[in-house]
């Protein structure tokens, strides 16, 4: 549920503490909605401490996870005094640690051999869970994926999906690796490039990427319906667009 509702990596949601959900203020409500915080540790692009915003009603079904996910590891955390919401005493002799991302992975697929025999039971054996008669060896990673694939196609812009992702942006405005995880859409990923070559040569979109209030002057009718059509706010004013 963390995973997919929040859309962080797997590392970020394995070292989340155990109050890490803030219900938003009155406040933030009249823009975010109805919804919960998710507080977590950005390492991998140095960002720190950071939040995330999940709406209703992902936000109830990550509101009951984590409560389950506290009462099992109560116990754990008592006695290793430690501040992670998720924790394990399986393997090295049981002592209390944070779970690793190979644990983890473990833990969910087990372990099999080169020519595919189960050597340890993981959860997808348990569970028996299959697709096309073939045990669905699950990636974890792959659940940021459908998150921003969805988004997307429910209408959040290249720009709002890569900063929902913590993709670092370039200098053009943009971040390349927001394409890979838009998943069955090449054209509109080949138009936002195109796009992007042009805001280079003409520098007329950078306002327009950026999300800022800006009066853009002298507008190409193709400009306009490519920023429209990735989401973005474009319209014809006294002063241009």
């Amino acid at each position: 549920m963390l995973l997919l509702f929040s859309g962080r990596r797997v590392s970020e949601v394995l070292l989340l503490k155990r109050d890490c959900l803030r219900e938003p203020t009155v406040e933030e409500m009249t823009e975010t909605g109805p919804g919960i915080w998710l507080a977590y540790h950005n390492a991998k692009a140095h960002l720190g401490q950071k939040e995330i915003f999940i709406t209703e009603p992902a936000a109830q079904l990550v509101r009951e996870q984590v409560a389950r996910v506290r009462e099992w590891t109560d116990a754990l955390a008592r006695e290793s005094k430690l501040d992670k919401l998720f924790l394990t005493n399986w393997l090295r002799g049981g002592n209390i640690r944070v779970p690793s991302r190979d644990t983890f992975a473990s833990w969910l697929s087990g372990d099999i051999s080169e020519d595919r025999r189960i050597l340890r039971a993981g959860f997808i054996h348990r569970y028996n869970i299959k697709y096309q008669g073939e045990y669905y060896y699950i990636n974890p990673h792959q659940t940021r994926h459908t998150l921003a694939h969805k988004a997307y196609l429910g209408g959040a812009s290249y720009v709002v999906v890569g900063d929902h992702l913590d993709h670092a942006r370039t200098t053009a405005g943009l971040s390349p690796i927001t394409g890979v995880y838009i998943h069955g859409q090449e054209k509109d990923i080949q138009l936002i490039r195109e796009m992007n070559d042009r805001r280079l040569l003409t520098e007329k979109a950078l306002p327009v990427l950026n999300n800022r209030s800006a009066a853009v002057r002298n507008l190409d009718p193709c400009d306009v319906a490519i920023w429209r059509e990735q989401g973005m706010m474009v319209h014809p004013t006294h002063y241009g667009h």
